[in-house]
């Protein structure tokens, strides 16, 4: 693999960077119509056997849910999990970013999608029960929609309406699962999502159903207060601690006791609005999360973009912004990748290109993945009226070529993917990792090899 020079600019001022190129293996396109769909999440089976994706296809106003078999590239299944209609009229390309996200069961029975007002469970495998005199029954078969768990949303604001931002199942005995939603928000858990046991009487199939074995984490509310949730990432080991993002910050939580037991960064804590104008201040966005161990000590890597940059995932164009300084404006969306250790402190800040809204860290090895989302701003149109704070100014957002990084748990970049035409969504490793998965909104699913670290 040749090395590969990439500039990059962050606080430190611009310095070079030399990083193996990665090698890729094999991609997935999927096309809507003439357009490509828009890839939103990616995750790896226990086993490593299978990969799972989903998409959105803008023309056919539908969301995806597909799996590949890993040992000869083939699709397996793939079902239509959302389409637009009364109960669901929005499917917005910024709005489905951080919804529709995969996960998979540690056992891989079930994988799991967050979506407006439920969270789906699809079979991941055949699931069987023992009826009469042992005879094995089938209750679901692979690829088919297990349960459809559904949550009441607070609906105080319409951009938030019916959003369950996030969704994941503890790495614990049995199969449980937290879905945060709402906001203010509300932590939602299941001690068990199905029970499939000898049945108490003949010909009863004893199959329990999650929503009645649900029940909301107090406290949780206020620990958050007005600031929404966009992702959860449980404990490596332990399956008590999540981990929680938002706008004000990254909170380590148990969520038993509802307490805080980490607050990561000391430059958080501020109230951020949702609609923010692009002349503010700077405001980093937590997109992901996730745990991992460096030399036997757990960290956290988390992925971030900064919302002061102009970030629209749609690419769509943003008319007559008023109040905009031109000559301020920046021009290129902008985040990072931090590292730190349990007790707060930030150790690394790894600088992308672009804003960072996936992570996922290797489970034998210390280093990670992370996928950049590049954007930037065109001036369309300035109309001349007198005044510096009321000239409505036109912007068109512009996809740009975007890049996978492999870091050490150090901030070293140790390997670079080049390939994607347009943002990153999403990045997933393998459980054996010698394989690295990437989405984005080019309509490509990207398998790389990962390199061989020293």
């Amino acid at each position: 693999m040749a090395d590969l020079t990439l500039a990059q600019s962050g606080q430190e001022g611009t310095k070079v960077a030399h990083a193996v190129k990665l090698k890729e293996v094999h991609q997935f396109v999927q096309k809507d119509g003439e357009k490509p769909e828009r890839f939103l999440s990616v995750k790896f089976s226990p086993n490593g056997k299978r990969l799972y994706a989903t998409s959105l296809a803008p023309q056919a106003r539908k969301v995806y849910l597909r799996a590949w078999n890993l040992d000869d590239r083939t699709l397996a299944w793939q079902q239509t999990i959302a389409t637009e209609d009364k109960e669901n009229p929005i499917l917005d390309p910024d709005s489905c970013l951080k919804l529709f996200q995969v996960d998979v069961s540690p056992d891989g029975s079930y994988v799991l999608v967050n979506d407006w007002g439920r969270v789906q469970l699809w079979a991941g495998k055949k699931l069987v029960s023992k009826g009469w005199h042992d005879k094995e029954v089938v209750i679901h078969r692979e690829g088919e929609l297990a349960f459809e768990l559904t949550v009441e949303v607070p609906a105080t604001n319409e951009r938030h309406i019916g959003w369950v931002s996030a969704a994941r199942f503890l790495q614990s005995d049995g199969i449980q699962l937290l879905a945060a939603f709402g906001r203010p928000p509300t932590l939602r858990h299941w001690r068990q999502v199905s029970s499939l046991t000898l049945p108490p009487r003949p010909g009863f199939m004893n199959e329990l159903d999650a929503k009645h074995e649900s029940q909301t984490a107090a406290g949780f509310s206020g620990l958050l207060k007005e600031n929404a949730v966009t992702c959860l990432a449980p404990h490596p080991t332990d399956s008590h601690l999540v981990g929680c993002g938002g706008g004000s910050g990254i909170w380590i939580w148990n969520w038993k006791t509802a307490k805080v037991e980490r607050l990561l960064g000391p430059d958080y804590g501020k109230t951020r609005p949702w609609f923010v104008r692009i002349d503010v201040r700077p405001w980093v966005w937590v997109y992901d999360l996730e745990g991992t161990f460096s030399s036997g000590e757990l960290c956290w890597v988390s992925a971030h973009g900064d919302e002061s940059a102009p970030f629209a995932p749609s690419g769509r164009i943003v008319a007559r912004i008023t109040g905009v300084s031109v000559h301020n404006l920046p021009w290129q969306s902008e985040g990072f990748v931090a590292i730190w250790n349990h007790e707060g402190k930030k150790l690394h800040r790894c600088v992308h290109q672009g804003a960072v809204v996936g992570v996922a860290c290797a489970k034998t090895a210390p280093w990670l993945v992370s996928g950049e989302f590049r954007k930037q701003v065109k001036l369309v149109e300035i109309d001349e009226t007198p005044g510096p704070r009321e000239r409505p100014v036109t912007l068109e957002y512009l996809d740009l070529p975007s890049y996978i990084y492999v870091w050490n748990l150090d901030g070293k970049l140790l390997a670079l993917g080049e390939g994607h035409q347009a943002g990153i969504t999403d990045v997933a490793i393998a459980p054996s990792d010698d394989l690295i998965a990437s989405c984005g909104i080019d309509g490509t699913v990207r398998l790389w090899e990962a390199p061989k670290l020293k």
